[in-house]
C-alpha cells in the first residue's frame, strides 16, 4: 500500500491509522464497501473496536482519510494554471497502484461517499486559487458556477451512472475549427446535431451501453432530463456530452452559463506559452487556464512508463518463437532421421537435405504468422479492453506495419533456426541412421 511520508517518521497514531486502511484494502478485495463493517476491519488488523471509533467516526471517515493521504503530494502538483481535468489526470496518475482501493470506494455511491469527498476537496481547491488571487471570498454566484465547473453533469441509464462534462458552444459556425467530430472506424467527420439530439463520446457510449438513437438521462443539479443521442464521437480521454444551445435552452429552461473560453495561436513554445499563462491569469474573472499542449505531455509521459513493459513482451514473444521453433525443428530432424540419412546415402548433397526440411519449416512458419495475425488481433483488442480504465480509453487500430514488423521478426528467427539446424543436418550419421530400427 502505498503510503506517504517515511514511515519512521510517522506517529504511534499514524500507524495505527494506516493499519485499519491496510485492512480495509484487503476487505475491499472481497466486499463491497456498503457491506464492509467495522468488526472485520479491525479482525483483519487485529485491532479493537474502541481503537477504530477512537481514530475514526466511521468505515466512510477512514476512506476519506485515506484518500485525504493519497492527494497530499497530488495536490501539491496542482499548481496554478490547471484545470480540473489536468488535476485529475496529475492526481491518478500518482495513485494508479491503488486501483483496488479507488474501484471499491467510488462504486459506492450514497451519502458520504467519496466521489463527494473528492468533489469537495477540488471545490475547496478552487475557491481558496480565487480568494487568494482576488482577496475576496466567491459570493454565491461564484460558488454555482464552480459547482458546475468541478461536479460537471451525470448520464444514466439502467446499467451504468457516469460522471461526464457537459459541453454547449456559445456558436456552432466555428465549432469545427476546435473539435474534430468523427467516427473512430470509418473516419466519417460528423457536422454538429442539431436535430434535438446531443453527441457523446465513445467510451461514454460503451460504458453507458448505449448507440445512436438510443436516450440517456442526464442529471445536471436537481435536474433530471431525457437526451436523445444522435451520434457517437471518437474521443480518448474523459467524457462528453455534447448540446446545442437551443437544445440546452429547451432542456433546462435557459441559456447555459458560459464558463470556458477557446483560443487558438500560432506560436506553441513553452515560452510563449508560460508568458501567455501569466498574462491571461492576470484578469479577474479567470480561475485557470489550461494548454493542450500541457495535457498532451502529460498522456506521452503517462504512456512512455509503458514502453518498458512493451519491450519486455517483445523480447520474450521473440524468446518464445525462437524456442518453440527451435524445438519443433529439433523434434522434425530426429523423427525423420533415417529418411534424411537415406536421402544423404543417395547421394544429396548437405545443402539439399537442408533445403528439404527448411522449405517445410517456412511453409508452417508463414502458416503460423497467418493464423497469429488474426489471434493477435482478437488478443489485442481483449488486452486493451481489460487495461482500460474508466477515466480514458486506449486505441483499437492495429496499423499494418505492426503486422510487418511481426511478420519480420518471426521469419527472421524462423531463418536464424535454420541456420542453427543446417549443421545437426550435417551431423546426421548416414550408417546409424540405417541402422536404427524404425
Amino acid at each position: 500500500m502505498a503510503e506517504t511520508g517515511n514511515q519512521r517518521d510517522l506517529t504511534k497514531g499514524e500507524k495505527t491509522k494506516y493499519r485499519l486502511a491496510r485492512a480495509m484494502k484487503e476487505c475491499m478485495q472481497t466486499t463491497p464497501v456498503e457491506n464492509i463493517t467495522v468488526k472485520q476491519i479491525t479482525e483483519k488488523c487485529e485491532l479493537t473496536r474502541q481503537t477504530f471509533y477512537r481514530n475514526f467516526l466511521d468505515k466512510y471517515d477512514l476512506i476519506n482519510w485515506y484518500f485525504d493521504k493519497l492527494l497530499t503530494k497530488s495536490f501539491e502538483h496542482m499548481g496554478r494554471g490547471k484545470t480540473v481535468y489536468d488535476a485529475l489526470v496529475k492526481k491518478f496518475t500518482y495513485i494508479q497502484e491503488e486501483q483496488t482501493f479507488f474501484a471499491a470506494a467510488f462504486r459506492y455511491d450514497e451519502q458520504n461517499s467519496l466521489r463527494q469527498h473528492d468533489f469537495e476537496l477540488i471545490l475547496q481547491f478552487y475557491e481558496n486559487l480565487i480568494r487568494e488571487k482576488t482577496g475576496k471570498v466567491p459570493g454565491e454566484n461564484v460558488h454555482y458556477l464552480l459547482e458546475m465547473y468541478c461536479q460537471n453533469i451525470e448520464l444514466q441509464t439502467d446499467k451504468k451512472t457516469v460522471d461526464a462534462v457537459l459541453e454547449v458552444p456559445k456558436e456552432l459556425t466555428n465549432f469545427n475549427d476546435f473539435y474534430a467530430f468523427r467516427d473512430r472506424k470509418s473516419g466519417e467527420v460528423y457536422e454538429f446535431p442539431t436535430d434535438g439530439g446531443a453527441a457523446i463520446s465513445e467510451k461514454t457510449a460503451t460504458m453507458l451501453g448505449v448507440k445512436a438513437g438510443d436516450t440517456v438521462q442526464l442529471k445536471k443539479g436537481d435536474d433530471i432530463v431525457d437526451v436523445k443521442i444522435s451520434i457517437i464521437v471518437e474521443n480518448y480521454v474523459r467524457h462528453y456530452l455534447y448540446l446545442a444551445p437551443d437544445l440546452y435552452e429547451e432542456l433546462f429552461g435557459g441559456a447555459p452559463d458560459y464558463n470556458q473560453l477557446l483560443m487558438k495561436y500560432q506560436d506553441t513554445s513553452s515560452n510563449y506559452e508560460t508568458a501567455l499563462g501569466e498574462k491571461i491569469m492576470t484578469y479577474d474573472g479567470v480561475a485557470a487556464i489550461s494548454f493542450t499542449s500541457d495535457l498532451i505531455d502529460q498522456i506521452d509521459n503517462m504512456l512512455r512508463s509503458l514502453d518498458i513493459v512493451i519491450v519486455v513482451l517483445i523480447v520474450s514473444a521473440g524468446l518464445l518463437a525462437f524456442v518453440v521453433l527451435y524445438n519443433l525443428n529439433n523434434i522434425n530432424i530426429t523423427e525423420r532421421q533415417r529418411e534424411l540419412a537415406t536421402l544423404k546415402v543417395l547421394g544429396f548433397f548437405d545443402g539439399e537435405v537442408a533445403s528439404y526440411v527448411y522449405r517445410e519449416n517456412m511453409v508452417l512458419t508463414l502458416f503460423g504468422v497467418i493464423a497469429g495475425m488474426g489471434i493477435g488481433t482478437f488478443l489485442h483488442h481483449c488486452v486493451i479492453q481489460t487495461v482500460e480504465v474508466d477515466l480514458m480509453m486506449f486505441g483499437r487500430n492495429v496499423f499494418p506495419r505492426s503486422y510487418g514488423w511481426s511478420a519480420l521478426i518471426t521469419l527472421a528467427f524462423a531463418l536464424f533456426v535454420n541456420f542453427m539446424m543446417f549443421y545437426r543436418l550435417r551431423k546426421i550419421d548416414m550408417i546409424e541412421s540405417l541402422k536404427s530400427v524404425e
